[in-house]
């Protein structure tokens, strides 16, 4: 019974916790980002954008190691704050990750192989406490 509590705690601390936004494509365009997907965000612990790709990117895995943060992290951060209405980083965890796909239902092609890419590389960096983000974009 103790060996199944502690296996218990274990997985919930490292495990994903997802937030799920849908918003309209013209309101991130309105905002100066771009309006399309897939798209995926990654910061690290200190609030940095370390990974910023705005299509398909089957390496996905290999940019949990980046180290080097993108000159104009604040601008997104800004934008996107503003547009979930929400802070984009929680210090607690190791990994933020935001993932835009449109339409949450059908997502497009491209989208939904992301989203396998992406789901690859949360299942290889299990031990690691990572917030997986969803942004929908509607039409």
């Amino acid at each position: 019974m103790k060996k199944l509590i502690f296996m218990a705690l274990v997985l919930v601390s490292t495990s994903s916790f997802a937030k799920e936004f849908t918003i309209n494509a013209v309101e991130m365009y309105e905002a100066g980002l771009m309006p399309g997907g897939p798209q995926v965000l990654i910061f690290n612990q200190q609030g940095k954008l370390v990974h910023h790709s705005t299509e398909l990117n089957k390496q996905i895995v290999t940019e949990f190691k980046q180290q080097s943060d993108f000159a104009d992290t604040q601008n997104i951060v800004e934008k996107l704050e503003k547009i979930l209405g929400e802070p984009l980083v929680s210090g607690a965890q190791d990994y933020t990750v935001y993932s835009i796909n449109m339409e949450a239902a059908n997502p497009c092609p491209p989208c939904a192989k992301q989203n396998k890419f992406l789901n690859a590389a949360l299942k290889k960096y299990a031990d690691k406490k990572i917030t997986h983000n969803k942004v929908h974009l509607s039409l």
